[in-house]
């Protein structure tokens, strides 16, 4: 009974704490029955089946209220508030217990049983071990099973809190062994994580030869693949009879049918992964691709890691970062993923794949007579193709990753939650590049950035006493890329670079403005189509794709200039500026330059410098971010840098896009892979991100 008379005192109960209020306080049954019902707010038997968090959450308003609701006028006001404000941290207590079982259950337990410095997760596990075993089985729902077993040793290692971890560390080596392999073994199943819409709008099947699914190269450049054709009216199975003899019909005579034959899919060709193999698909997630080729020129190694064979599977290591009490924890996360890719099934795109294209080789035709099921005698040229496919697998593997756990990874799946088209999601949000680059290195990942590049451009012209960090900090990293080839540093740097659409609209509205010739009314549309968009905060720039005014503008502007260009500088910056708003050109087809709104690898630098080159910074700090250590060589080394004979080689995830103003490029050697002075480097891209990672595993 909460609330009970004994011996001329009344007896209150609230949650687990009892006290005694002087009888004669209660001189009425209405007095008796407001400090009943104030109790009962906070009585035990209210709260023992409440184990959810909006439960939780509930009751401790309740209390607070009845706190709020105590007046001088109900019997015993000092006490109840006492005892009701003690119940209510209680409360608080649990409640934050609750919560971190139910929304920090799979990320940040984990982590602190698999930490290194192990002492620092006692205290998680003791707050699970106090929980009852209903709570903590509602909590272990979202678990695999072999993880929650394994948690469970744990937990029961420091029951009730009363062990300490001097005590236990036997017992906590081995358990965590035993945790590591349960979650080394638990996998993300990407065929569970599609909705019926997803399932509506694409089919999983496997690679399909035909269509613009495969690109070939050859010696680094473009080919096509010969094109698939049968001869009209004649009708060919795969089970066709190969015809050991040849048949009495010369081969000059016979219908001719060329096929393309699946001879090998492979991940690799060549022996590993390269930046080559990136051929970015209708997706827009050139800030994944981007960061795949970086990885695949700078650090071929890691994707090996990532990317294991399984007996009809490839297993997929991806890392999501949580934080949890102001500490941030990566949590390795293995995703399971057939060789299967998604296609459309809409007419007109049928069997065309959503994502990347994968990489082939073609060999030497082999020519054959065959007979059709008919009877029919025909001469097959058939092509073997050898395909490398792990970029459509980290594709996939990323895709359900992003659908499972929300574009930033810090999502738990849940049974009643609808998954949403990790497709859509990678194709519609870009994510912080420190996320990004966790999820692809885990613990290797030493430090990552985004730096501006401009600073280092006016740095080289205007020749400072001293260097700024971001300055310094850029400069170091183009000194680490060019030199790590070598294997001289301790860490890798893996970066990529990208130009703001909306400083290339505004630096176009600006040199219209300034402006005064015959192009004067094509400038001023321009500017007048331009500053709404960059006034807006979404990304609305490819609308202007479908504006007629705008488009003929555009072409009238660059038609006019592009004979003036190289010599004269203006209409040379001009036409490069409008040549990079890739899509609302799309239209009249310029030749392209940098495209806004995308993200290129980073695949080398070579720096020249007039006198000796400086230490890197890497040498002596190798996390870079912090206070430079060779602040004073790098002053000295941006005097002597020669931007013209300096140059950034960078990678096009598309494979193509080559820059080609004057429109003078082969169609076969477009392969997305050109480089650029650094000064032009300088004088046209704005941001670079870079992750700086161990470069041992």
């Amino acid at each position: 009974m909460p609330f009970k008379l004994e011996n001329g005192n009344v007896r209150i109960t609230i949650g687990s704490e009892t006290g005694w209020v002087d009888a004669a306080a209660v001189v009425s049954d209405a007095d008796a029955a407001q400090v009943e019902a104030l109790v009962t707010v906070g009585s035990a038997p209210s709260i023992q089946d409440v184990t959810s968090v909006p439960e939780f959450a509930a009751h401790c308003e309740a209390v607070q209220s009845a706190i709020t609701g105590l007046t001088d006028a109900v019997p015993g006001r000092a006490m109840l508030k006492g005892r009701l404000e003690k119940h209510l941290d209680r409360l608080s207590g649990l409640l934050l217990k609750v919560s971190a079982v139910r929304k920090v259950a799979e990320q940040a337990a984990l982590h602190f049983a698999t930490e290194d410095s192990a002492g620092r997760w006692p205290t998680m596990l003791r707050l699970w071990a106090g929980r009852t075993g209903k709570e903590r089985e509602a909590a272990f729902k979202c678990i695999p099973p072999e993880l929650a077993e394994a948690l469970t040793d744990l937990i029961e290692v420091y029951a009730d809190g009363a062990a300490d971890f001097d005590s236990a560390e036997a017992e906590h080596s081995e358990l965590s062994i035993t945790l590591r392999v349960a979650l080394d073994t638990a996998t993300l199943r990407p065929g569970t994580f599609l909705t019926d819409e997803m399932q509506a709008k694409a089919a999983y099947a496997k690679l399909h030869l035909h269509g613009p699914n495969l690109f070939s190269t050859q010696n680094g450049f473009m080919v096509e693949l010969p094109e698939p054709r049968v001869a009209k009216g004649l009708t060919v199975h795969s089970n066709d009879v190969v015809l050991d003899k040849p048949a009495e019909v010369p081969d000059e005579k016979l219908p001719k049918v060329v096929s393309l034959t699946q001879e090998k899919e492979k991940l690799y060709l060549g022996g590993g992964p390269s930046g080559d193999d990136v051929c970015q698909g209708s997706l827009g997630d050139c800030y994944f691709l981007s960061l795949l080729a970086s990885i695949a020129d700078h650090d071929p190694d890691q994707l090996k890691r990532m990317i294991r064979k399984s007996e009809s599977a490839f297993l997929v290591t991806l890392t999501r970062t949580i934080s949890f009490m102001d500490r941030s924890f990566r949590l390795p996360q293995l995703v399971e993923v057939e060789p299967l890719f998604a296609q459309s099934t809409t007419l007109g795109a049928k069997n065309i794949l959503l994502g990347a294209r994968a990489r082939a080789i073609c060999g030497n035709s082999v020519v054959r007579r065959r007979r059709t099921l008919g009877g029919d005698v025909y001469l097959e040229e058939a092509f073997p193709v050898t395909t490398a496919i792990w970029v459509p697998i980290m594709e996939r593997a990323f895709a359900a990753f992003v659908a499972a756990y929300g574009l930033y990874f810090t999502d738990a799946p849940t049974e009643d939650a609808p998954e949403e088209d990790g497709y859509r999601l990678i194709r519609e949000g870009m994510q912080f590049s420190e996320v990004l680059f966790a999820c692809l290195y885990g613990h290797r990942l030493r430090y990552s950035r985004g730096v501006k590049v401009e600073p280092l451009g006016k740095a080289v012209v205007e020749r400072p006493e001293r260097l700024d960090p971001v300055t310094g900090e850029l400069f170091n990293m183009l000194l680490m890329v060019a030199d790590q080839t070598a294997g001289n540093s301790p860490c890798i740097a893996v970066p990529t670079a990208s130009v703001s659409w909306r400083k290339v609209g505004a630096e176009l509205i600006v040199l219209g403005e300034r402006y005064e010739g015959p192009l004067a009314q094509y400038f001023a549309e321009i500017g007048k189509k331009l500053r709404p968009v960059l006034d807006e905060e979404r990304d609305t720039i490819a609308t202007l794709g479908k504006d007629a005014v705008f488009q003929d503008a555009c072409a009238q502007v660059t038609k006019a200039l592009r004979p003036l260009r190289p010599k004269d500088l203006w209409a040379d910056r001009v036409v490069r500026l409008l040549a990079s708003l890739a899509e609302p050109m799309a239209e009249h087809g310029p030749c392209p330059y940098i495209f806004a709104r995308h993200e290129y690898a980073i695949s080398g630098v070579r720096l020249v410098l007039a006198g000796d080159s400086p230490t890197p910074d890497y040498v002596t700090n190798p996390a870079l971010g912090t206070a430079l250590t060779n602040a004073a060589s790098l002053v000295k080394a941006v005097a002597a840098l020669d931007l013209q004979k300096s140059t950034v080689t960078l990678r096009n995830p598309h494979h193509r896009g080559s820059p080609d103003l004057d429109g003078n490029l082969p169609f076969e050697q477009n392969t997305g892979l050109f480089t650029l002075s650094l000064r032009e480097f300088l004088n046209f891209f704005h941001d670079v991100q870079y992750a700086v990672v161990s470069r041992h595993a």
